[in-house]
């Protein structure tokens, strides 16, 4: 599963379309291309950080609540559009709530994640 294909392409020409700027890998200090597989699609629009698709190149390993707690400790609100069942999953775990914004199903944080507190 990679998503520097057409899937990615179509995620990203939505993205700008909706008035959203693309963070490429390596463009802000906590986005490392080391982290995931392909290119993630993370967007920003204003001070909400959206986080479109993302494959954690190590899985179960905190990757994701990593990207979460640095993109709160950069002073940015956290967004996850759209989520599969299994981040859907950690994300009610963490408390997260979702609401219907246009087209898109966001879901916020509820409250800070704080690193080494629990698995994520």
């Amino acid at each position: 599963m990679s998503f520097k294909g057409i899937g990615y392409q179509l995620l990203v020409k939505a993205e700008r379309k909706a008035g959203c700027r693309v963070l490429e890998t390596g463009t802000v200090p906590w986005l490392d291309a080391k982290e995931w597989h392909g290119e993630p699609v993370i967007t920003q629009r204003g001070n909400d950080v959206r986080i479109v698709a993302v494959w954690a190149r190590h899985q179960g390993r905190g990757t994701f609540k990593r990207l979460v707690a640095n993109i709160e400790a950069a002073g940015y609100s956290p967004v996850v559009v759209a989520p599969f069942a299994q981040m859907e999953a950690i994300l009610t775990k963490w408390g997260w709530t979702a609401a219907k914004v246009g087209d898109d199903e966001e879901w916020r944080p509820t409250k800070a994640i704080v690193l080494g507190a629990g698995r994520a």
